[in-house]
Order: C-alpha cells, then sequence, then structure tokens
C-alpha cells in the first residue's frame, strides 16, 4: 500500500558509545514501523558496536564495520547498502522526532517527485530554538516561505548557510544525479551535497520539526572549527567556478568575505 511505503532509515557512526543508544531509541518508538536500519560504522573502537547489537537484538538490521575513511565514504556506502529509495538520515548522535517517520512519508507520498525531503530540527536537546528561527534571526531570511519548494535552493545555501539539518532529510534514490558525497570533504560533506543536488533537483521543505540536534564537545572543539571554516571556503570557491552567477551575488560573496575573515581572526587568536 502507498501509505505503507517502504524506507530505509541509514545511521553513520563513529566512537558513539555515548550516544548511539540513545538515537536507536527514537527509532524504536517510532509508530511506523515498515522500514529498515542501515547502519555504517566507520571505524568506531570503542563500545559502539555492541551497544547496537544489544539494542537491536529482536531488530533484523544492516550492520557494516569499515576502516575509519570519514563521514563522505560512509554515507556513500551507506546509499549502496540502502534497499529502499527513500533514505531517511538521521546522524548517529541526534534524536528522531517521535512521529517524524509517519508524518514525512505522508509528505513524500502527497508531494512526489522531489529528490531531497528536509524539515526543522531543534538545536540542542532542550527543544527551545529550532534552526529556521536562527537562520531568521541571525540572517533576517525567513526560510518559512512556501516558494522554496518551488526553486532551486542553491543560491540560498549559498547566501545563508547550510540551514538543512542532516538528521531531518530523505533522499529519493531514484531522483539522485550521478554526484553523490563529495569524498573531498568530512565537515561539510552534507552541505556541498546539498548544494550541489539542488543545482539540479527540486528539494520539498517542510516546516515540521523532525529532530533534535545534540551539541557535542567534539563539534565545537578548535580543531573542528578551524578544518570547517577551511572546508567552508573550498566549497564557496568550488562553486564560484561552476558558476559565476554566484560570485555576482553581493550576498553570497558577503558571506564568503565573512567567513574568510572569521578565519583569519581564528588563525591570529590562536597564534
Amino acid at each position: 500500500m502507498e501509505n505503507n511505503l517502504f524506507i530505509s532509515i541509514l545511521i553513520c557512526c563513529y566512537n558513539s558509545e555515548k550516544y548511539i543508544s540513545d538515537t536507536l531509541d527514537s527509532v524504536l518508538i517510532q509508530k511506523y514501523s515498515n522500514y529498515e536500519i542501515v547502519i555504517v560504522d566507520d571505524g568506531s573502537e570503542d563500545n559502539t558496536k555492541n551497544i547496537i547489537e544489544k539494542k537491536l537484538l529482536n531488530k533484523e538490521y544492516i550492520y557494516k564495520f569499515q576502516k575509519n575513511k570519514g563521514l563522505s565514504e560512509s554515507r556513500n556506502l551507506g546509499l549502496s547498502l540502502c534497499n529502499s529509495n527513500y533514505i531517511f538520515i538521521l546522524d548517529h548522535d541526534d534524536i528522531m522526532d517521535k512521529n517524524r517517520l509517519e508524518n514525512q512519508v505522508k509528505e513524500i507520498i502527497n508531494n512526489k517527485g522531489y529528490s531531497v525531503y528536509f524539515g526543522n530540527s531543534y538545536l540542542g536537546l532542550d527543544n527551545q530554538m529550532n534552526k529556521y528561527e536562527l537562520i531568521k534571526s541571525k540572517s533576517k531570511f525567513d526560510i518559512n516561505i512556501k516558494e522554496i519548494n518551488n526553486i532551486l535552493i542553491d543560491e540560498y545555501l549559498l547566501m545563508y548557510g547550510c540551514f538543512i539539518a542532516s538528521s531531518t532529510v530523505v533522499i529519493n534514490k531514484s531522483k539522485l544525479s550521478k554526484y553523490f558525497f563529495n569524498e573531498k570533504f568530512n565537515y561539510v560533506t552534507d552541505y556541498d551535497f546539498f548544494i550541489e543536488q539542488s543545482t539540479k533537483n527540486k528539494f520539498f521543505k517542510s516546516n515540521n520539526i523532525y529532530a533534535s540536534w545534540r551539541i557535542n564537545d567534539n563539534q565545537i572543539s578548535s580543531k573542528n572549527i578551524k578544518k570547517n571554516l577551511i572546508e567552508n571556503i573550498q566549497v564557496y570557491n568550488k562553486y564560484f567556478k561552476k558558476n559565476k552567477k554566484y560570485i555576482l551575488n553581493f550576498v553570497i560573496l558577503k558571506n564568503y568575505i565573512k567567513i574568510h575573515l572569521k578565519n583569519f581572526i581564528y588563525i591570529f587568536i590562536k597564534k
């Protein structure tokens, strides 16, 4: 039946023993049940595998362990392992909203033909601030506008940063262009993927909140901030070379300069 669409839930993890139990619990409490769980373990050296085995003891799932290669290669491997065209991304340390699967499947059925579906996400587990509110407060860009579903959003992503929360994303593999996740990037691989896909395919945006994004110490470490800034600059350079329309967009150029300044200040302060 159409309203019982078979879907895949893809979780890529690495040294996730602190978070993976809660993440899996958020899947197991879903009312919607016609899914498979696909887990790519990117070389965990802690207790991640044992926790997964205990948590999913009575559940069929696909588990693939690989030597540590980074998120991009893990995502690409996961896409190849999924048996459904509709792949629900869930980061290993995030929490899925209790009604995500049921509500997002309804959106997919009622809005066919999109390559990527996404929704809103809480920032942190206290459910106080969400990603759309943060983007609007920082840039005055109102992502709640309905028109975004009817246009290519590559320029919006470059103008206002990555307003798409990975753990709310559904990839329609049948509509995916040949470009998958760029294995050159480790920190902005999702951001680059969204921009690349939105230059070719249609995205569907929902105002529903589908996840809570957990902020952990590793995400805000000085090492990761520096690498994230460098990869962001590389993303902009990539798309400036691909199409002159981006560099001629004042807001995009301003955002690019702002990232360069942040990188310069960060390097200067850390000296």
